[in-house]
């Protein structure tokens, strides 16, 4: 049998649980959202032990808005700082070794 068969399967949505901490850590330092993220992320992997984690995140270019410019027309720009960090996050990743997609 292989690993598939046999192990845990561990998956993440980054821009779901990134943006919950970005939010609750609205008041805390700069970083804070980005250090909880990745922690996060980390203390499941050490929990659960998994054969495979994979990490998903919206990609910047959304197909939904390409089709219908007014697809989330009504909401503000996201905030520069949080794209920056939920950046940060998957580069970090990466280099931890996790296949994120996007």
């Amino acid at each position: 049998m292989s690993d598939w068969e046999i192990g845990k399967l561990l998956v993440v949505d980054l821009s779901s649980l990134f943006h919950q901490l970005w939010h609750a850590t609205k008041h805390k330092p700069t970083n804070e959202a980005y250090g909880s993220t990745l922690g996060g992320i980390r203390m499941a992997v050490d929990r659960y032990r998994p054969v495979r984690v994979v990490i998903a995140v919206d990609s910047p270019r959304n197909k939904r808005k390409e089709e219908d410019p007014t697809y989330k027309s009504n909401r503000e720009p996201a905030d520069k700082l949080l794209i920056g960090q939920l950046r940060d996050c998957v580069e970090q990743l990466h280099k931890e070794g996790y296949h994120v997609l996007e």
